[in-house]
């Protein structure tokens, strides 16, 4: 089991996982927080070119890694294994 995957079983196992599955994954979860904390700086008069271009650039990788595992998720085929007698086929 791999950092990932560890991190994401931590993530359906927490006490997060409700405020998690209101937005409907990580990518949504992390653009709240940080629409959030960009209209709080933008308030206090504190929200700069440079805290916009790193929140930018951060949604930006979380969106192509979603979009990289919805594509390998879609065009890779399900491996089965089916038992038979003992014998293991992989079809």
């Amino acid at each position: 089991m791999g950092w990932k995957d560890k991190a994401h079983s931590i993530l359906l196992n927490s006490t997060m996982m409700p405020i998690y599955g209101l937005f409907g994954g990580l990518s949504e979860f992390w653009a709240a927080i940080f629409a959030t904390s960009a209209i709080i700086l933008a308030f206090h008069g504190k929200l700069d070119g440079n805290f916009a271009l790193a929140i930018t650039a951060i949604q930006g990788i979380l969106v192509a890694h979603d979009a990289m595992d919805d594509y390998h998720t879609r065009n890779m085929p399900v491996q089965q294994t089916v038992i038979n007698n003992d014998i293991t086929v992989q079809k």
